[in-house]
């Protein structure tokens, strides 16, 4: 995995335009840092509206937040912002490549 992951930012830092075989020799990297990003989204949101359902909606026992407080949401914003950043490196364009 790490060698693959090397291999993007050789190819990502290069000049000239990949070939084909760096191109598909990245896949398997980017699908796992893609499945990484989205499942970080998806908690995090699912915490967020888990958490705006207790405060909001109807309070379940399970919960233990104060809904006048931050202290609830906890992790979930910082795994959406991560989430979405590995889903940008993992799916966005690189403009260094482009002519």
């Amino acid at each position: 995995m790490l060698a693959l992951i090397g291999l993007s930012d050789i190819v990502r830092s290069g000049n000239e335009r990949p070939r084909l075989a760096q191109r598909l020799a990245l896949v398997p990297a980017r699908l796992v840092v893609g499945l990484l990003g989205a499942a970080g989204v998806l908690i995090g949101v699912g915490i967020a509206v888990w958490v705006g359902y207790n405060v909001f909606v109807e309070r379940q026992p399970e919960f233990r937040g104060d809904p006048f407080s931050l202290q609830p949401l906890g992790i979930a914003p910082l795994l959406v912002i991560v989430g979405v950043s590995f889903l940008r490196s993992a799916f966005g364009r690189s403009d260094t490549n482009e002519a």
